[in-house]
Order: structure tokens, then C-alpha cells, then sequence
């Protein structure tokens, strides 16, 4: 009965070795006939120009929300072409930034807006906002 289970486990130790085996080298060999993927030599696929473009938006913490249509997905494109995004802070949970932290966060963010879009960006935003809320129905009159 003991010589039996050994020749079991015998039998099935080489079965098992035989099958990694067999799985290994037909993944070579299947490897060797299949095509890559890259076509053209010339290109380098992992170039920068190939990769999709992170844009990171400036935030602007605003306490209160008065004409920034937050949550307005026709605003939010606005101010993304400008190249920041409200940010708005709850009075009832404790700040995320203190009251001088915040105005010097805000004042960096619009120098920088000022230096990129014109002096003008504040009036051109609110000319595209106030088209935004006529186009979806957020102003009356």
C-alpha cells in the first residue's frame, strides 16, 4: 500500500513538470509567429507628444458662491479655458485654509490669471458666464 502511493505521487510529480513545461515552450512558440505590435520602426511609442496632455487647474476658493454657477458643467468648461476652477469652502466645516492662506492663495491665482489671460480675464469670465446662464436657464430676464 506505501510503494502504491509513492508511484501515485511519482506519477503525478512528473505530470506536473511535464505540463509546465509543455505550457512554457508553447508560449515561445506561439510568441515567435504572432506579429508585433509596432508597425513602423521610425516611431517611438512612448514619446511625450503621444501621451495625452495633464492639464492641472489653479483653484480659487470662493466662501461664498454668488454668480460662479458652481456645479454648472457649461461654467465649469468657462473657467476651465481660463485655466482655473472655483473652489468653494463651507462656513459650517472647519476651513480648509485659513482666512490670510486663502487670500494669498487667491491673490498668487489671479496675479497668475492676470499674467496669462490679460487684465481683462475677470470681465471676459463674466461675459461667458452670464452667456452660460442664459443658455441653460439659470437667469431669468
Amino acid at each position: 500500500m506505501n510503494g502504491y502511493f509513492r508511484l501515485v505521487k511519482a506519477v503525478l510529480g512528473l505530470l506536473i513538470i511535464f505540463l509546465v513545461a509543455f505550457k512554457s515552450q508553447s508560449q515561445s512558440s506561439i510568441e515567435e509567429y504572432l506579429p508585433t505590435r509596432k508597425v513602423n520602426k521610425k516611431i517611438v511609442e512612448d514619446s511625450k507628444k503621444n501621451r495625452p496632455k495633464k492639464t492641472e487647474y489653479m483653484y480659487i476658493y470662493k466662501r461664498r458662491t454668488n454668480n460662479t454657477l458652481y456645479g454648472n458643467p457649461c461654467a465649469l468648461s468657462a473657467t476651465h479655458k481660463m485655466g482655473f476652477e472655483y473652489l468653494a469652502q463651507e462656513k459650517s466645516k472647519v476651513d480648509l485654509k485659513s482666512y490670510w492662506g486663502r487670500f494669498f492663495h487667491n491673490f498668487w491665482t489671479k496675479t497668475k490669471l492676470v499674467v496669462r489671460r490679460g487684465p481683462w480675464w475677470k470681465l471676459s469670465l463674466q461675459k461667458r458666464l452670464k452667456d452660460c446662464q442664459t443658455t441653460t436657464g439659470d437667469r431669468t430676464g
